[in-house]
């Protein structure tokens, strides 16, 4: 039976729940919203495949990039609706071409981020551009199994924890499957995310309507997210103004597991790798990068002839890994020594005291309001 005694150990991947037979585990969200197994055990009969399924308590056997690309779709469209250069469109275009089946993160109406199942492209647009919040994959993997099972071509993106729970929840790993893992700096609260939601929502009097983590409109290189509300009036702000931007990268809001996580690292579980490029314009001065470009490493020999046949609908050029080495290849990200003393604000006083809390140390209440929340 699993049992997780320090959050630390959990990365929330479902895996566990997902291979009981017994339907004995659910995913529960504990005081700061992440979800963590439950076991009933009225149910469980102990066969313990929930433990042999962890992914997160196991050493990986993943692999070093046999390539690495930097890449841009030759379409502006692709380039406008994507984070950076248009790689996930490129490689899911493919697969649903070909009848296949997607799955990737989006929101649904409630803006409430979820792994989601596309057959249309309509519908894998929904998945395109960044979510930085971790996404509920509740019932994924089950659904995965099932297209495999039959004869499905499937694209399954996702963080790299999220994509060594569906490995260890499948066992073998079918030709039909491409597994596509991010370069990941850790996933902030869902329950942030969504009090963050309510906060701006009821300052500026409106429903949201559309929200961008990053809005390729102010550039693929600047961090500038956009929401744009039922009036009209829209928020923007970049890693320093933008209030909940400014608390992802404050690493206040992390999961446990993700300062300690095994995945940041050169060994990746994906076929494929997918990140941001940045600091191209460095190492490949000449690689035209304006409308975005996409850092692509091929891990697998099963990635790089899925690589090959879908070349043709963007540009690329070899790169240096070292040369443009992202954090989150180096290591997890720190955990912050106020992170306990936030948490106990939030938790006691809710999401407003602890912001103002946090920030009064750079504005005061004033100049927070002024700068963090600028609706225009």
């Amino acid at each position: 039976m699993i049992n997780i005694v320090e959050s630390k150990n959990c990365c929330g991947c479902t895996s566990c729940a997902s291979i009981c037979p017994k339907g004995a585990i659910s995913m529960q969200p504990d005081k700061e919203g992440f979800l963590y197994p439950v076991v009933d055990k009225d149910l469980c009969v102990d066969c313990n495949l929930c433990d042999k399924a962890c992914a997160f308590t196991k050493e990986n056997e993943n692999n070093k990039p046999l390539f690495t690309y930097a890449v841009r779709h030759n379409s502006a469209e692709v380039l406008e609706r994507s984070s950076s250069g248009g790689m996930f469109t490129a490689m899911s275009d493919y697969v649903l071409d070909k009848c296949g089946v997607v799955y990737g993160a989006s929101f649904d109406d409630n803006f409430v981020i979820r792994h989601t199942r596309a057959e249309s492209k309509e519908q894998r647009n929904a998945m395109c551009g960044s979510k930085y919040v971790q996404s509920d994959i509740r019932g994924i993997f089950s659904s995965i199994k099932n297209d495999l099972n039959d004869g499905r071509l499937v694209l399954f993106t996702g963080t790299p924890c999220q994509a060594d729970g569906l490995k260890k929840f499948l066992g073998q790993i079918p030709e039909n499957l491409i597994i596509s893992d991010l370069i990941c700096y850790g996933v902030p609260s869902p329950m942030v995310w969504k009090d963050y939601v309510d906060f701006i929502s009821k300052i500026n009097r409106s429903v949201l309507k559309e929200h961008y983590f990053r809005a390729y409109e102010y550039g693929w290189k600047e961090h500038i997210a956009l929401s744009v509300f039922k009036n009209g009036k829209r928020y923007t702000g970049n890693a320093y103004s933008n209030l909940f931007t400014a608390l992802y990268y404050s690493k206040l809001v992390l999961r446990p597991s993700c300062y300690s996580c095994p995945y940041t690292c050169t060994s990746r579980v994906g076929d494929i790798t997918i990140a941001d490029c940045r600091g191209i314009e460095k190492v490949l001065p000449d690689f035209e990068c304006d409308n975005g470009a996409s850092l692509v490493l091929v891990n697998t020999q099963k990635g790089k002839e899925f690589y090959d046949k879908i070349k043709d609908v963007f540009c690329s050029e070899d790169i240096n890994l070292d040369a443009i080495m992202q954090p989150p290849l180096k290591g997890p990200a720190k955990r912050s020594a106020r992170r306990e003393q936030f948490w106990d604000i939030y938790l006691n006083k809710g999401f407003k005291a602890a912001i103002y809390w946090h920030f009064g140390r750079l504005y005061s209440l004033k100049q927070f309001i002024k700068k963090l929340i600028k609706i225009k």
